[in-house]
């Protein structure tokens, strides 16, 4: 007597389906540690300084789990800015899809793109400390700031009359003043409050926006 095969239900995994998932959380997993690893030497030890066996014994693992991963120190710093910057246009998009903010929306949006660097701050750090010896990495970072002054650059045009030269320095100037309030909050953050600086940036950013 045969035995019929029992049949799967839509949505349930076969247990080679199964195995393949957990392998991939492990390898998350491992890649999560590994990247949490290396922003604890860069910190301590500055991203120049630091090597890959730094990376590999405070992560405690062996060197070809993290060769496994990763190919070099630049590859690890790539991968934790991709991970921050994947965040960050992810806000910027609520940005650029909102089309006519008001006040309130800004002052909500800045409190919401700050907040994400202050929980972020150790990567972010260590991001602008490895582009002094690793230029390139500026391609990672400069989709954002592209998505956030193009956004300005269009609302702008729309509400007041300017050169197209003005409005591209207007928006720049707005990205570089946010980018660099977010590193003082999070390099020096006895400096000035967190509300300060929202409130100071919404003034700004109001301004030159029209509203």
């Amino acid at each position: 007597m045969t035995k019929g095969r029992v049949r799967m239900g839509r949505g349930e995994m076969s247990s080679g389906e199964k195995q393949q998932s957990i392998r991939e959380q492990q390898k998350l997993m491992t890649q999560e540690r590994l990247l949490d690893a290396a922003v604890r030497v860069f910190l301590a030890r500055g991203y120049s300084e630091a090597t890959t066996d730094d990376i590999v014994a405070e992560a405690g693992v062996g060197r070809a789990t993290f060769y496994l991963h990763f190919k070099s120190k630049l590859e690890v710093m790539r991968s934790l800015i991709r991970v921050v910057e994947r965040q960050n246009e992810s806000i910027i998009d609520e940005f650029v899809a909102c089309g006519s903010p008001t006040r309130e929306f800004l002052e909500s949006w800045l409190r919401r793109f700050i907040g994400h660097w202050i929980e972020n701050g150790d990567r972010f750090l260590v991001g602008f400390q490895a582009l002094a010896s690793e230029p390139e990495l500026y391609r990672e970072i400069d989709v954002g700031i592209r998505l956030a002054t193009d956004a300005l650059c269009r609302m702008m045009k729309s509400r007041q009359e300017m050169q197209i030269e003005e409005v591209q320095l207007r928006a720049d100037l707005l990205v570089g003043a946010l980018q660099q309030a977010c590193r003082k909050l999070v390099s020096n953050p006895q400096r000035y409050s967190v509300d300060l600086a929202i409130r100071v940036l919404t003034d700004i950013w109001a301004s030159n926006l029209g509203i």
